[in-house]
C-alpha cells in the first residue's frame, strides 16, 4: 500500500522515507517514532523498501491483512457470475427502465469512475448482458452503476483525456464486501446491498494490472438513489454510442 496513518494522519512512501532519512542524517532532526497503522483497518503496518528496480516500495500489515479490505484490493475481484436462478421478467422490466433513464446512469458511472468514459460504460454495459446482471431477483434501478463498476477494472488511460492527457487520477478497482461473487441471498438478505469497495492504484501502465504495493487506498463507495433524480442532458457521442448499444441487441432492448 502506497499511504498509511502516522501520528493520525496520512502519509505517502516518499514522504515517510524522506522523514526517516532526515531524522538519521541530520542531528537534532526529529525521529520518526508513531506507529504506522493502515488507514483501513487501523492495524501495524511497516515500510517495505523497494530491493529491486522491479518491486515498488510499500506499506504492508504486520497483522490483520487477511481481514482487511485493502488485501482484496489486488485480486481479481470483477467475477461477479451469472444468476443462479435468472428472473427473465425482472430483466425485461430493468432493461426497459434503464433505455428509458440511460442518461442519469451514465452520469453516475462517469462520476464514481473519476471521469470514465462513454467506452468503458459501454464495455460494462455489455458485460452486463453476457453476465445476465440484468436478470437478479432484488436489483433496482438506482443498483445499475454500482453493479455496472464492479465489472471490471478502470486504467486511468481509458478515462476521458482532456489535451491528450487522462483525466482520471489514479487506476480504480471496485468490489462486494466479503465473498459475494453472485448477489444472490446475499443481496437480498440485507436491509441495505452490500458494501462497495474502491480501491486506488499507482497505474502501472498500459495493458499492466498493479499490485497490492501500488495500492494508494480502500474506501467505501457509498451508494445512493438521489442520482436518478437528477436532470442530465449527454453529449452527442454519448448519444450516438448508447443508440449503437441498443441497436446492437434489439432482443433484449426493443
Amino acid at each position: 500500500m502506497q499511504t498509511a496513518l502516522l501520528g493520525g494522519k496520512v502519509i505517502d512512501v516518499s514522504q515517510y522515507q524522506f522523514d526517516v532519512g532526515k531524522a538519521k542524517s541530520h542531528a537534532g532532526a526529529p525521529a520518526v517514532t508513531s506507529a504506522l497503522t493502515c488507514r483501513v483497518c487501523a492495524n501495524p503496518m511497516k515500510l517495505r523498501a523497494a530491493a529491486t528496480s522491479e518491486r515498488v516500495a510499500h506499506f504492508y500489515h504486520l497483522s490483520g491483512a487477511k481481514t482487511c479490505p485493502s488485501s482484496q484490493a489486488a485480486k481479481k475481484q470483477y467475477s461477479i457470475l451469472t444468476p443462479t436462478s435468472p428472473s427473465v421478467i425482472a430483466g425485461i422490466a430493468l432493461r426497459a427502465e434503464f433505455k428509458r433513464n440511460w442518461g442519469v446512469h451514465w452520469f453516475e458511472f462517469n462520476r464514481i469512475t473519476d471521469r470514465g468514459s462513454v467506452d468503458e460504460f459501454v464495455e460494462m454495459l455489455e458485460r452486463a448482458c453476457t453476465k445476465r446482471i440484468w436478470e437478479y431477483k432484488g436489483i433496482l434501478p438506482e443498483h445499475l452503476p454500482y453493479l455496472l463498476v464492479a465489472l471490471g477494472d478502470f486504467p486511468r488511460g481509458n478515462s476521458i483525456h482532456s489535451g491528450g492527457v487522462p483525466q482520471r487520477r489514479y487506476y480504480l478497482r471496485f468490489w462486494f464486501d466479503g465473498a459475494v461473487r453472485t448477489l444472490e441471498g446475499r443481496w437480498n438478505a440485507l436491509a441495505t446491498p452490500p458494501e462497495l469497495f474502491v480501491a486506488e492504484f499507482l497505474d502501472p501502465g498500459p495493458g499492466l494490472r498493479p499490485t497490492a504495493a501500488a495500492v494508494v487506498s480502500v474506501t467505501t463507495q457509498p451508494m445512493s438513489p438521489s442520482f436518478m433524480a437528477r436532470k442530465v442532458s449527454p453529449g452527442p457521442l454519448v448519444v450516438s454510442r448508447l443508440a449503437a448499444f441498443f441497436k446492437k441487441h434489439p432482443k433484449l432492448f426493443p
